[in-house]
C-alpha cells in the first residue's frame, strides 16, 4: 500500500475491508498467480475487495503510487525499493513461510490465514519431440548458471528473487493440485 494510506498494518486493512466491502480497490492481473492469491486472502479473511486489472508489476506501483488504486500483491523486492524510499508501506507477505531476507514482515500464515501460496518461477518450455541430447545440454547449462554463477545468482538475489534449483516432479504436482483446489473454492472454476 501507499505509505500515506490509512492502514498500517495487515490487521487494520481487514478490520476496514470488512467494514467496507467491495470499495477497497485491489491490482491484479486476471488468471495470474496474484488472482490466486489474492482471491485467497479475501477467502482466508473473509474479506471482499474491489479487484481492478494491473497487468504488470509497473502497473501497480503506478496507480499505488498515483492513489489511483489501494493495495495489491508485489514482489517484495519490487516494494522494497519504494518502502526504504518512504513511497510504500508492506502490510504482510503472501507466503506461507518468513522471507529470510525480509523477516520484518509478517506472512499469511503468522498472521493466522491458511491461504494459497504459489512458489513463483519462471519457467522454459521447449516444442515437444525437441532432440534429447539439445534438452540435456539445455538442462546443463541452465543448471551450471542457476548454481555455479555466483554473479548471476547475487545479481538474482538483490533484486528480490531466490533461486532454488530444480523442482522435483512431485513439487510441481503438489503445487498444481493446490492451483487448482484454489481455483475451484474460490469459484474459478469447476
Amino acid at each position: 500500500v501507499s505509505a500515506k494510506s490509512r492502514w498500517e498494518t495487515f490487521e487494520d486493512f481487514v478490520e476496514d475491508a470488512k467494514a467496507n466491502p467491495d470499495t477497497i480497490t485491489c491490482g491484479y492481473t486476471i488468471g495470474g498467480v496474484v488472482h490466486y492469491s489474492i482471491g485467497s486472502i479475501m477467502d482466508a479473511a473473509g474479506i471482499k475487495l474491489r479487484l481492478v486489472d494491473a497487468a504488470s508489476e509497473t502497473d501497480k506501483i503506478t496507480a499505488i503510487l498515483g492513489g489511483y488504486m489501494d493495495c495489491s500483491l508485489v514482489l517484495v523486492g519490487t516494494a522494497a525499493q519504494y518502502v526504504e524510499s518512504g513511497d510504500m508501506r508492506i502490510l504482510a507477505l503472501s507466503c506461507t513461510e518468513t522471507n529470510p531476507k525480509y523477516p520484518e514482515y509478517p506472512t499469511m500464515t503468522d498472521l493466522g490465514y491458511d491461504t494459497f501460496s504459489w512458489d513463483e518461477s519462471y519457467l522454459l518450455f521447449a516444442p515437444a519431440g525437441m532432440d534429447e541430447d539439445l534438452k540435456t545440454a539445455i538442462r546443463k547449462t541452465l543448471h551450471e548458471i542457476f548454481t555455479e554463477d555466483q554473479e548471476f545468482i547475487e545479481q538474482i538475489n538483490k533484486i528480490g528473487f531466490e533461486v532454488i534449483g530444480n523442482f522435483t516432479d512431485e513439487r510441481w504436482v503438489e503445487l498444481d493440485t493446490a492451483c487448482h483446489d484454489t481455483a475451484v473454492a474460490l469459484g474459478f472454476t469447476q
